[in-house]
């Protein structure tokens, strides 16, 4: 918190012409405190990834958004989805807040064809939240244990048929080898806005399967099949899992290298677009 502060004050002496606050430490208290460091001279940014959190988190509950009502129309907001704006606007917040693509670097994918392991190995990444989709993770260990290789990795996951869990924090490096050498990475939720992971996975060159909301669409312009409609009825919810798996498992390095590159563009070009109407 104390380096968070020096920061923003160095920001503010140094006037600086944007400052973008990518994770909020408060929730959003975070709008008062980069009020009250506020740098006359340029625009402030507090992206906001999760309107209402998958678990408690601070300063995103009723008494956070009056405060973020009464601060004022600046500092502005950003998410990266359609969705997450409509929880803005529910909370009475949209009017400050404006909506580009999650970052995604570009990471120097070769046209060399990764190896293939003996079976597919199929991942889960990160932390147990109640909103993962157990249902479907259940279905998957009876109708593909036998033919792929089923792992989670993350803390907190209960044991599931079919799966091998390994509930231990990861560590950064851990974290991407996981993603490179996996064959598909899941994002298996029932609700979420956007996904860091995702994001990752398609970085690293791995197709990754999850929710259809807007933040996977914009990634996934070309690959529309790997997408789940999470509104679906169980039954129909694991059928899509499955075919959308199979499709990805088969998928051609170059199909993903495309969508990859598009993403990247697309990002650039939005955030370019930012920073340069700050300096207008």
């Amino acid at each position: 918190m104390r380096e968070y502060i020096r920061v923003l004050g160095r920001a503010r002496t140094e006037h600086s012409v944007l400052t973008i606050v990518t994770w909020p430490v408060l929730g959003y208290f975070d709008l008062a405190l980069l009020r009250l460091f506020r740098n006359r001279a340029g625009d402030t940014v507090l992206v906001i990834h999760d309107p209402e959190p998958l678990v408690p988190s601070i300063g995103h509950g009723a008494v956070g958004r009056v405060v973020a009502r009464r601060v004022g129309p600046k500092p502005r907001l950003l998410v990266h989805g359609h969705e997450a704006l409509s929880a803005l606007n529910r909370h009475g917040l949209a009017d400050r807040a404006s909506m580009l693509l999650h970052p995604v670097q570009r990471r120097g994918h070769t046209d060399d064809a990764r190896p293939a392991p003996a079976r597919p190995i199929v991942r889960v990444l990160g932390t147990w939240k109640e909103d993962r989709d157990m249902e479907v993770l259940r279905a998957l260990g009876v109708l593909m244990s036998e033919r792929l290789d089923l792992e989670v990795h993350g803390r907190g996951w209960p044991s599931i048929p079919g799966w091998t869990v390994a509930d231990r924090f990861l560590s950064e490096q851990e974290f991407d080898e996981l993603v490179a050498t996996a064959s598909v990475v899941l994002v298996p939720y029932r609700r979420v806005f956007q996904s860091g992971i995702a994001v990752r996975a398609l970085e690293l060159g791995t197709p990754f399967i999850g929710p259809r909301v807007s933040a996977h669409e914009a990634l996934y312009t070309d690959l529309p099949d790997l997408l789940i409609d999470v509104d679906l009825d169980t039954t129909a919810r694991v059928s899509a899992w499955v075919t959308a798996i199979e499709s990805a498992v088969e998928l051609p390095d170059d199909v993903l290298r495309a969508a990859a590159a598009a993403a990247v563009d697309a990002a650039a070009a939005g955030w370019t677009a930012l920073i340069e109407g700050s300096r207008a």
